[in-house]
């Protein structure tokens, strides 16, 4: 792995990098024997351009509408679930989407749970505030778990993306929303009446019938008879089956000759992977640090840092086995210092393979993993642009050409 090292940037202007990206993700379906790969290619450009500051300060107080989503681990909606923003409090119910709204929400600290009657099943720390932002939305995870939820001084709604998993609230995501506000029957773009949890009402408590006690009849004592015991049966002997030869079949017998159909998707466009999938991994969105959009073109700088979350399914009737690993091209002078590192899961508790520690591509390979039949499983990929001098990332901006850089994510599978 290149280790970082922190140096003293030189004074003078900040510069930026325009990084144009279409990431292809490579998707193979394949038994360990090897089966032809794809390989797809995008290119990032890459200029240095100043940047101009804003001059006017945000509203910090203005209220923001919230608008969320709450999808459980099977990747279906929570429907009809009583969510509760305590800060006033109010409560609501997520309609047939699993969408809930609150409006005129204040900045500052909120907790969002999610309530059975008066049992809280799971809640989440969220902590709004505006900023002077180049993105509209920008999220980040504090040590204790809250979510950290920035907003541009003109953003008026946004919308959050919850996973309920495990008694679990996650924020995946957070970003603008530019739909109307829900329209009642009167005509009014207001939400609903605030909903009140049901009252618990105990049952109703039956008195204990007394029975009289009931005398016993006369017990007559059983007539034992000695047991007639049969002559022993005589068996021959029987040879057990030769020994099996240590190791694993390669699949089960009844589990077809071919590949598994396991397959994929992630959460920001909807869309599933097939092979030679491509996809946006560095789009400006919540949680991208260093990435904006200007001129129509995408802007990335020394220091950026990011994520990009994939669910991997197994449709089939038998367990699959499958490895995860990172492929990269880069025609950068010098490279690209651009590392990673790959969480099972979305919560920020979920345990990362092969550590905490940030890898290049190439040393970013999982051992062989278990997916159950009919099972789904989070990933999450974070990325981080490490400086490893100012004159490497000097020289990277000044390069004359348009450099290319391939980011693969390479899924291999087949039966137990």
């Amino acid at each position: 792995m290149r280790q970082p090292q922190k140096c003293e940037a030189p004074p003078g202007p900040i510069g930026f990098f325009f990084l144009i990206s279409c990431i292809a993700v490579l998707y193979f379906l394949a038994p360990d024997n090897g089966v032809s790969r794809y390989v797809e290619r995008i290119t990032d450009t890459i200029t240095i351009t100043p940047r101009p500051l804003p001059q006017t300060p945000p509203d910090k107080k203005r209220t923001v509408h919230i608008r969320g989503r709450i999808m459980k681990a099977d990747g279906q909606p929570a429907a009809n679930v009583l969510v509760r923003l305590l800060s006033e409090p109010r409560y609501t119910v997520t309609d047939e989407l699993g969408e809930f709204f609150f409006l005129d929400v204040e900045p500052g600290a909120h907790t969002i749970s999610a309530l059975q009657g008066e049992v809280v099943l799971a809640s989440i720390q969220v902590d709004i505030s505006r900023a002077d932002l180049a993105d509209s939305v920008n999220t980040m995870v504090r040590e204790d778990g809250a979510v950290i939820v920035q907003i541009s001084a003109e953003l008026t709604q946004i919308c959050l993306h919850l996973s309920f998993a495990e008694n679990t609230l996650t924020v995946v995501g957070a970003m603008a929303d530019t739909r109307p506000l829900p329209l009642l029957p009167d005509g009014q773009n207001q939400p609903g009446p605030a909903v009140t949890p049901p009252p618990i009402t105990p049952p109703p408590v039956t008195p204990p019938v007394v029975t009289p006690p009931v005398t016993p009849p006369p017990v007559t004592p059983p007539v034992v008879t000695p047991p007639v015991i049969p002559p022993p049966v005589i068996l021959p002997p029987v040879t057990p089956p030769p020994p099996v030869p240590p190791g694993r079949p390669s699949r089960p017998p009844s589990a077809p000759n071919r590949a598994p159909d396991i397959s994929a998707d992630d959460p920001y466009g909807a869309s599933t992977w097939v092979v030679a999938t491509p996809v946006d991994i560095f789009k400006p969105r919540p949680g991208n640090r260093g990435v904006s959009t200007v001129g129509g073109e995408t802007v990335i700088a020394p220091g950026a840092a990011g994520s990009y979350t994939f669910r991997l399914h197994n449709p089939e009737s038998f367990t699959v086995e499958y490895l995860i690993k990172l492929q990269e091209t880069d025609e950068n002078s010098p490279a690209l210092p651009l590392f990673y590192r790959l969480k099972k899961g979305l919560a920020s508790s979920d345990e990362y393979i092969g550590g905490l520690g940030w890898h290049d591509a190439a040393e970013m390979l999982t051992p062989l993993l278990l997916l159950e039949a009919g099972a789904y499983q989070y990933y999450t990929l974070e990325w981080q642009w490490i400086t490893v001098d100012d004159a490497t990332d000097t020289a990277l901006g000044m390069q004359t050409h348009h450099p290319v850089y391939i980011l693969n994510i390479i899924v291999n599978a087949s039966f137990r």
